[in-house]
């Protein structure tokens, strides 16, 4: 008997739609905040998929770029007066610079050598953060509620961020998918499973490398 295959791509981008509609249908706040931190870990999980599983590069580093992206976004929001929109496509790019300086040095490295280099740059960018008077220092930045009034207020602010990730689940989702479909992910996978071979029969290992590490970092910023 021939087992009926539904493609993989279109069911996940369904169910996620479904989870969508959910809090609409039942008017539920409390289900839209549990399904926001749902959608939360998808994309982060999705992301770092890319350079761990799809590059067998084990990365503790990638806190990093959340929080990079959080400090911007929230940096743009509430002192620059910026959309929330608008802020977080903005916070993604530190993320992409900040990935894209560091992968070049620490991709050469392989194996517990490169996951120790990442615990190092989280520990490095701890003590930057710390003592950047910019973002508040060691005491942080305070969230002004008055922020919520160009939105319609915290509910409609609420439904808005909900949205937001909901829409940035499914979009790295796809790339994931689609890296994972392509010559570009046919490259990683060839490293994943045999660095030197991979140089053997034509690939460059750098470019791509760095390529999955920072399309990974933009994602969770």
């Amino acid at each position: 008997m021939r087992r009926m295959r539904v493609p993989f791509l279109p069911a996940i981008v369904a169910v996620l739609a479904v989870l969508a509609a959910f809090p609409i249908l039942t008017n539920n706040p409390s289900m839209r905040e549990e399904l926001f931190l749902v959608f939360m870990l998808v994309t982060l999980a999705s992301s770092i998929n890319i350079i761990m599983g799809y590059t067998g590069y084990v990365s503790f580093g990638h806190i990093v770029f959340f929080g990079l992206g959080g400090y911007f976004a929230f940096y743009l929001m509430q002192i620059q007066g910026w959309h929330f929109i608008p802020s977080l496509i903005a916070a993604a790019i530190p993320s992409a610079v900040i990935a894209a300086l560091i992968g070049f040095p620490i991709l050469r490295l392989r194996g517990a050598y490169f996951a120790l280099a990442t615990v190092g740059i989280n520990e490095a960018m701890r003590v930057v953060f710390n003592n950047w008077d910019l973002f508040g220092g060691a005491v942080g930045m305070f969230f002004n509620f008055s922020v919520y009034t160009q939105y319609g207020g915290a509910k409609a602010a609420s439904e808005l961020a909900y949205y937001t990730m909901t829409v940035v689940a499914i979009a790295t989702i796809t790339v994931s998918y689609l890296i994972k479909r392509s010559k570009f992910g046919l490259a990683l996978m060839a490293i994943r499973e045999d660095q030197d071979v991979a140089m053997i029969v034509g690939i460059r290992p750098s470019r791509p490398k760095v390529a999955a590490y920072v399309i990974s970092a933009v994602f969770p910023a």
